[in-house]
């Protein structure tokens, strides 16, 4: 996984950052959504980037298709989440990984994973949150989504096969903002 990462780090860090692209043989495309949709203009070319066979099947944004639940009012889902939700569950995508609100947080849908991270750039963190990332394991039919810790630690917070989209686990997470325990009265 780590040597299929190279060439998406590289243009995530690079200051001539390639939108709209994807990365062979792993099928990580991204696209761009920072300004409130990703846009029936790149539905084909979703689509096209996702009409081939592969393994695990990764498409990327930085805005969520899903609220963040706890974090508040939700003004960072893409306006056209649902029918990009679409586009990619009939391509055939298994993980969608995001990362705009900062906080951990994994659902299942159909057979697609939606994996939102934490951040370790940023002290910009909500609730009891800690400064997080996630990792993409996978070995034969499996894939793991760890969240791992910038100084150590790390769990498992999804656990899946890609051939049934049977789910081993997934990590539901504690509200991020609680209302703490009132006192009893004497």
């Amino acid at each position: 996984m780590a040597l299929l990462s190279i060439n998406p780090v590289r243009n995530m860090l690079s200051p001539h950052q390639a939108m709209n692209r994807s990365f062979d043989p792993l099928h990580l495309v991204n696209t761009y959504g920072a300004f409130g949709s990703v846009g029936r203009e790149r539905y084909d070319w979703i689509r096209e980037r996702f009409d081939v066979a592969a393994d695990l099947k990764v498409f990327v944004l930085h805005h969520h298709l899903l609220p963040i639940p706890g974090t508040g009012r939700e003004r960072s889902t893409v306006t056209d989440a649902g029918d990009l939700l679409e586009v990619l569950i009939s391509s055939g995508v298994q993980v969608v990984l995001s990362g705009h609100k900062h906080v951990p947080y994994v659902w299942k849908l159909e057979d697609l994973f939606i994996a939102n991270a934490g951040t370790v750039a940023s002290l910009r963190l909500r609730g009891h949150t800690k400064p997080a990332y996630n990792v993409l394991e996978f070995e034969g039919d499996e894939v793991k989504i760890w969240r791992r810790q910038p100084f150590g630690g790390g769990r498992v917070i999804a656990h899946f096969s890609l051939s049934t989209g049977a789910q081993f686990h997934r990590e539901i997470e504690a509200p991020v903002q609680r209302v703490a325990p009132q006192p009893a009265g004497d």
